[in-house]
């Protein structure tokens, strides 16, 4: 059986970008309980987000299409002269021209480059966007697993109250403890049912936002099954700056550099005037007829469409300095995910191999010993919050622990075409 973390890198580096929609028909909510895998199944299939960055990604590839289109040609039909003196004029002329623009320094194939450097773009934000939710959910998932926890943990101090309130009960019975100690064993009790009451109520607040991954409004699943207690691995540092590259928001820039850089050969040879051809047939009204020939093109003497090249060449300077600036970003964020990583993962290690164990074997000495008339019913209580909060401690920190991971996966940019499941299986 997978363990969690495993279960995030199988998804992260299995599921590559589809480049085109895929709108799945309308399906049930899922119900009863749910592992991890299902879950980003249902994330990654059925997020309104993903379905919009994939009408974006169809959207460029349509202005892709439109790029490589010329342009129409132009029919036009005149009558002159008509209402005048024929001696004068020669009579109605009427005309029937058909003109085509030529485009001269590379127009087409400079607009076809820039439409194609924005698809791959729109592709990059499509894997990002896929990559968000699908950190998402793992925190929501990881959410949901801990609420669930603390729940269990919650009616385990509820029977662990009720059992310190049964025996306090034998004692005040056996006249060997004061009715005063029951009263705070009741008050005791009752505390530790509403924090029962709050625990179940974080529980449904995370199934809620767990759902809304894929798009949910209302949760119909029960639980989710997982292993908090699982130590995911901690990845060298040299070996996550080496992933970098890989991220969309790191990998986007080429696409977007390569978009401007195009931009800029259309403003380029939007500088060459285009040059307009045509040719028709003029009927005299005398009865003769003749052809006729035109070429046009204007003349750049005002507008050499110079500021909107200098524009161009800045807009890619820009990209440039902005793709150094994600990757220092990204860099500083995972340089404090590993050190947050490492350090909850030091934190769980202790809590459960020495703490928890150490706060369990206090309580069962201490009740024990109120039982036999060896301590008092506060040593008893203080013995039971301890080993309510290091519980709680433990869960917290777990939680942190897998949160964190989810993040470093996100920050490699895992789930890019050249990785494969099988490679993560191993």
């Amino acid at each position: 059986m997978r363990t969690l973390f495993q279960w995030t890198l199988v998804a992260l580096l299995a599921l590559s970008p589809g480049f085109g929609r895929a709108t799945p028909p309308e399906r049930a909510e899922p119900t009863g309980e749910l592992t991890f895998e299902q879950v980003l199944v249902l994330a990654t299939s059925r997020s309104p987000e993903i379905a919009a960055a994939e009408s974006e990604t169809l959207a460029r590839q349509a202005r892709l299409v439109q790029a490589g289109a010329l342009p129409n040609p132009e029919l036009a039909g005149t009558i002159e002269n008509f209402e005048g003196d024929v001696a004068r004029t020669g009579g109605v002329q009427s005309t029937l021209q058909l003109s085509q623009r030529l485009e001269l320094g590379g127009d087409r194939p400079a607009r076809k480059a820039a439409a194609s450097a924005a698809r791959d773009l729109a592709r990059w934000d499509l894997e990002s966007r896929r990559l968000d939710v699908i950190a998402r959910a793992a925190r929501g998932f990881v959410d949901v697993l801990s609420a669930q926890r603390r729940l269990e943990l919650a009616d385990a101090t509820i029977r662990l109250a009720e059992e310190v309130r049964s025996t306090v009960h034998s004692r005040v019975e056996a006249g060997k403890a004061s009715p005063i100690e029951e009263t705070r064993a009741q008050v005791a009790l009752a505390t530790e049912r509403i924090d029962r009451e709050r625990a179940a109520a974080d529980l449904f607040g995370a199934r809620s936002r767990l759902a809304a991954t894929w798009g949910s409004t209302s949760p119909g699943f029960d639980r989710v099954a997982g292993d908090l207690n699982a130590i995911p691995p901690l990845p060298s540092l040299e070996s996550l700056a080496a992933d970098l590259e890989r991220n969309p928001e790191v990998a986007r820039w080429t696409s977007e550099i390569a978009e401007r850089e195009a931009l800029l050969r259309v403003e380029q040879a939007r500088s060459v005037p285009d040059v307009t051809v045509g040719g028709g047939y003029r009927r005299f009204e005398l009865g003769s007829d003749a052809f006729l020939a035109t070429i046009s093109f204007p003349l750049p003497l005002l507008d050499g469409n110079r500021g909107a090249r200098i524009e161009a060449r800045e807009r890619i300077a820009r990209a440039r300095e902005e793709r150094r600036a994600a990757l220092v970003r990204l860099r500083q964020q995972v340089d404090e995910t590993h050190a947050s990583l490492a350090r909850v993962q030091s934190e769980v290690r202790s809590l459960g191999k020495e703490v928890l164990p150490g706060a369990e074997s206090v309580y069962a000495a201490v009740s024990e010993g109120y039982r036999l008339g060896r301590f008092g019913y506060m040593e008893v209580l203080d013995a039971r919050r301890t080993l309510a909060a290091v519980s709680a401690q433990l869960v917290r920190a777990q939680a942190e622990m897998h949160r964190a991971f989810a993040d470093l996966s996100r920050l490699r940019g895992e789930g890019m075409n050249d990785l494969t499941m099988g490679e993560q299986q191993k």
